[in-house]
Parts: C-alpha cells; structure tokens; sequence
C-alpha cells in the first residue's frame, strides 16, 4: 500500500505541475506589433492559477499574417487592380512597387522603401508606427518587383526586382 500511495503522489504532483503550466503562442502581426511597445505579453495573456505561464512565438505565422495584412493595405491603394501586393516567402518579403500601377516614379517608392528601413521610421502612407519596426525585426530581405508593361499596357513584360538588406540579424539579439 505505500508504494502504491507513493506512486499516486508522485502522478498528482506530475498532474499538479503540468497543469500549472501555460504557454500562450504570439502568431499574429498584432500581437507581434505588442510586443515590440513593450506590452507585457505573459501578464496579459496568462491565467491567474498559472504557476509556470510562458510565451512561444510562432515566426512564419506572424511573418505570414504581417503580409496578409500588409497586401490588404495595398490593395486598396491600387483599387484592387493586381492580384496581390505583398507577400512573404520565408524571412523576405516581396512587395509590388504601387509605382507598378500608378503614375509615379518608382524609383521614389524605391527610395521611400530604403529610406523606411533605413531610418526605421514609418510608412508616408501608413499611420502604424509598428510598420518599420516589424519589416526589421521579421524579414532579412524586402525584394520590390517593378512591373515594366507592354505598350498597350495589359502584360507585365518584365519584373525588375530590387533588394533592400534589413540587418536583421545584427539589430536583433534574438529573430524570430
């Protein structure tokens, strides 16, 4: 009997700690953006019996949702006149230069890209402050496809991409 009951105290500590555990999983460009203005994600997120709360952050989901997001803006901005507009291939992100689709220079949309990650300062279309920083820490590369029509304008006949380096991996301690 006092094996057995030996036994049955270890399983119920075992069941004790296990259940005290909880980790909750950032997997969202907002959630990620909350992080970065140093909310508390472990307060906000854990519940009050959690003896051992823990956050796990889910790169690809949040680099993926960031994109999502990201193209929905610029989509509209073009009046929904290409199929996508940004989109993210592993740690790059690929955005079609609006200048593609409007009548602007795109080296200016270019230099504004640069000059965003560069300066890590914010979108002149875009009100989130959280923009830059995001492009920083979640991607290593931002490729911008310039689309060069035909003259009839109805066939992209060239896609000249342009790179820009984040140094992402020497600004972040820890990427994700």
């Amino acid at each position: 009997m006092g094996a057995l009951s030996h036994r049955g105290s270890i399983l119920l500590l075992a069941t004790v700690l296990i259940s005290a555990c909880s980790t909750h999983k950032v997997d969202t460009a907002d959630e990620w953006c909350e992080q970065l203005q140093g909310i508390d994600l472990m307060a906000k997120h854990s519940p009050f019996w959690a003896v051992f709360p823990g956050i796990q952050f889910d790169g690809n989901a949040i680099r993926a949702d960031f994109a999502k997001k990201l193209n929905d803006v610029s989509l509209d901005s073009v009046q929904h006149r290409a199929d996508r507009m940004v989109w993210a291939e592993g740690t790059d992100l690929h955005v079609v230069n609006v200048a593609s689709l409007n009548e602007i220079d795109p080296q200016e949309v270019i230099s504004q890209w640069r000059t965003l990650i560069e300066s890590s300062s914010t979108l002149p279309t875009q009100k989130d402050p959280c923009v830059a920083r995001s492009l920083l820490s979640l991607y290593d590369r931002v490729l911008i496809h310039t689309w060069v029509w035909d003259n009839l304008g109805q066939i992209v006949i060239r896609d000249d991409v342009t790179t820009i380096e984040t140094n992402r991996r020497k600004i972040v301690s820890h990427p994700i």
